[in-house]
């Protein structure tokens, strides 16, 4: 493991993808080009249920959500993704991950009554930070959906 945290020290990737190869080459004892591709396509369908859950806090329809997930199944940089062993799937999937969860987060604080549209309207840098990150979102869906 030290040698490979110190060749990654040298790429300009993040290593996690790298550590995760490492892992799993471990766990079979073998590294060849099938276990990079295998770990690929693990992470493409974790890919796909991570889109299909973010469609459907979007959409709210299982349709919408299956048509955003073949729209990026049959894309042309989907299979070029998955097909070099690189950390560009397990990026995606971390990219949607946090935009899933970042709209789940909005979408539930636009809900909570504490927040009322009069307080969007007074923010500024002088109030609670915590206060801000968590509210800001919300101000700004309330603001789209509302006006």
């Amino acid at each position: 493991m030290r040698r490979l945290y110190y060749n990654q020290t040298q790429d300009i990737h993040p290593p996690l993808f790298y550590f995760l190869l490492n892992t799993v080459c471990s766990l079979f004892r073998s590294f060849t080009k099938w276990t990079g591709l295998g770990m690929n396509f693990v992470l493409l369908g974790c890919t796909l249920a991570a889109l299909y859950a973010l469609g459907m806090e979007l959409f709210a329809d299982w349709k919408k959500a299956l048509f955003v997930c073949a729209l990026y199944a049959f894309n042309r940089e989907m299979i070029s993704t998955v097909t070099m062993v690189r950390t560009y799937t397990l990026m995606t999937l971390l990219t949607i991950l946090l935009g899933a969860a970042g709209g789940k987060v909005s979408s539930q604080a636009v809900l909570r009554p504490e927040i009322s549209s009069d307080r969007c309207n007074h923010l500024s840098w002088h109030d609670d930070p915590v206060f801000l990150c968590w509210s800001m979102p919300s101000c700004c869906a309330q603001h789209m959906t509302f006006t």
